[in-house]
């Protein structure tokens, strides 16, 4: 049988290429920050759409990134 369905496993994987030394890094690998704690979107919420109000919530999380765990970037995490 062919269907479509929920699964009920995920990987989450993160593919990257260098555009530009935006990091003091430069070209050298940056450290990503992913923790389920903070979630963008959720089930009703309007994280899966380019809204301005999505980006709010993730400067306290940056910030404690950079600041508490020595990542230069986060990762968004999404729970639909």
């Amino acid at each position: 049988m062919l269907g479509v369905t929920q699964s009920n496993t995920a990987l989450l994987y993160i593919i990257t290429g260098p555009v530009g030394p935006y990091y003091p890094t430069g070209f050298k690998p940056v450290s990503l920050y992913a923790d389920p704690t903070y979630v963008r979107s959720c089930v009703g919420g309007c994280g899966s759409f380019k809204m301005g109000a999505n980006y709010g919530p993730t400067i306290y999380v940056q910030l404690d990134a950079v600041r508490n765990h020595g990542c230069q970037q986060v990762t968004d995490i999404h729970l639909f």
